[in-house]
């Protein structure tokens, strides 16, 4: 497995906290919803649009085809805020059983749907949340986009290396500006004039190093692709769910220039670059807490 052990009395100092950095972050961030009946209301509201809103099938491709390179047919996959199966479904065709846990009973409703609608009968769906849910090893853990809610980083992170039996993968986005949300932030500027650009991905790569786990890190291009029956249709899946009548069809206008026509109304594609942390369980990693644990 990938338990970190250590002595109790084991400190080093860190030169930069990674840790406390994230945790301080999450606790400002007023986008970052750590309340969980604030979190599970939100996704009661979104998650029958999250698909279409998150660039529908194929939107994690090249993630999806990284993690499939270190799978094997027999192995098990925890994949921790598994949402509506992004990553889940196009993988359990590789492996024997995949686990799928979201906090979210809405997202899973929607992931069992979709499982019945590609024919997957070896996903597991566990409704619970990840801190307090009592993890057992599996080969290969995934916390793909998940772990916004969790402001104790240090031990999130642990409780997953301590559930990797062979790969842990950690994906999360990088704040980009493609077209739509440059024009977005003109149209909506107090969404966007206090966003707070949080490097997930470089937190979430020192905490594991504070805990001796020392991974690797890719960036992927992820080719993304919305689209709707009129260029209004289009606009509403990439604009904030409040948003009004009116500033849907300026923002529509806006994007006319980026949409292509296709025989079922307007597409608009982008690219945009996804943060994928790798670490494999080695028993010879030996957690050294930082001193101010």
């Amino acid at each position: 497995m990938g338990q970190l052990d250590t002595p109790s009395n084991a400190r080093r100092k860190v030169a930069f906290d990674f840790a406390a950095l994230w945790d301080d972050c999450v606790r400002q961030d007023s986008c970052h919803w750590l309340k969980a009946e604030d979190d599970l209301a939100f996704w009661e509201r979104h998650a029958s649009v999250y698909d279409q809103r998150t660039g529908g099938p194929g939107s994690a491709a090249r993630t999806v085809q990284l993690i499939r390179r270190h799978t094997r047919p027999n192995d098990t996959i925890l994949d921790v805020g598994a949402g509506t199966g992004r990553l889940a479904l196009p993988l359990s065709h590789h492996v024997r059983e995949v686990t799928a846990l979201d906090h979210s009973p809405h997202m899973l409703d929607v992931l069992s749907r979709n499982a019945a609608a590609w024919r997957v009968q070896n996903i597991r769906a566990v409704q619970a949340d990840w801190a307090d849910w009592r993890a057992y090893p599996h080969d290969i853990v995934i916390a793909a986009w998940s772990l916004y809610r969790q402001p104790r980083l240090l031990d999130t992170m642990q409780k997953l290396v301590d559930a990797t039996r062979r790969w842990l993968f950690i994906v999360t986005r990088i704040t980009s500006w493609p077209p739509h949300r440059l024009i977005a932030g003109q149209i909506w500027p107090e969404r966007f004039a206090n966003q707070v650009d949080m490097p997930a991905h470089l937190s979430f790569l020192g905490a594991l190093w504070q805990l001796g786990a020392h991974a690797d890190l890719r960036i992927l291009q992820e080719r993304r692709m919305f689209s709707g029956r009129t260029p209004t249709d289009l606009a509403a899946l990439l604009a904030p769910t409040d948003a009004s009548a009116a500033e849907l069809i300026c923002f529509a206008e806006h994007l006319m220039p980026h949409l292509r026509r296709s025989q079922c109304g307007f597409v608009y594609r982008v690219v945009e670059p996804v943060a994928v942390i790798l670490w494999r369980a080695d028993e010879s990693h030996r957690r050294i807490p930082a001193s101010d644990e």
